[in-house]
């Protein structure tokens, strides 16, 4: 019988899908916004700055696993923010998940 590897915690892959982004921006800091769907009911996600300096400043959406996790595989909905110091204002930003690149427009907070 085959038995499926978990994954360990600092595992990371795209999210199979973003479906809707909001980014915010306010006193200096980029608030993102993702909804979509994860690969089992036990993924954490998370959202990271890309590491390239690259105008617009591009963000990747991931789900770990936690180690030693056995979770039945069920796509699952899931709703996320977080927030960056990002210093000034950019009009859009781009969010990376398992399917695209997508350029998200920011609303600038006043």
């Amino acid at each position: 019988m085959k038995t499926k590897e978990v994954k360990a915690m600092d595992d990371k892959s795209p999210v199979l899908d973003v479906q809707e982004a909001k980014a915010v921006f306010a006193f200096g800091y980029l608030i993102l916004y993702v909804k979509g769907d994860k690969s089992t009911p036990c993924h954490n996600i998370d959202i990271e700055r890309s590491l390239l300096t690259v105008e617009p400043p591009t963000f990747i959406v991931t789900q770990t696993l936690p180690a030693g996790t056995i979770c039945t595989q069920v796509v699952t909905p899931f709703e996320f923010s977080k927030s960056f110091f990002i210093g000034v204002f950019r009009d859009s930003i781009k969010i990376v998940d398992s399917q695209e690149t997508k350029e998200i427009l920011v609303k600038q907070f006043k």
